[in-house]
């Protein structure tokens, strides 16, 4: 691609403006096709299924099903500027519930829907 033509690193990564900085990133030559890369560390995330949570934290380097994926750890935002806003209740919570679809292979995420 146009990045290696030029010598450029390039790196794919996650994450929302709630988690205030990336939740995975996929280091050059670590990427596969499809995936949004790797936690990084103080990432947290949950994946519900069928009633039953997964919880998962940076680094993982397993394998799961598909899952509703909630962010969570030191990346979640503590509130939205300026309080008070009707956002603000995020700050209370433990999880930010994204609404997309997971999954994990071998560590690397997958946001499938």
């Amino acid at each position: 691609g146009l990045w290696r033509a030029l010598g450029l690193p390039l790196a794919t990564g996650f994450g929302l403006a709630e988690s205030t900085a990336l939740c995975t990133l996929a280091q050059p030559g670590t990427a596969r096709p499809g995936s949004v890369g790797q936690l990084v560390e103080g990432a947290r995330v949950r994946l519900r299924h069928s009633g039953r949570d997964a919880v998962l934290a940076g680094p993982y380097t397993g394998t799961t099903q598909s899952g509703q994926l909630a962010l969570g750890g030191d990346l979640l935002m503590r509130s939205y500027w300026p309080l008070p806003s009707p956002e603000a209740k995020v700050a209370r919570l433990e999880w930010h519930e994204t609404g997309l679809t997971a999954r994990f292979e071998e560590g690397h995420m997958y946001i499938v829907e």
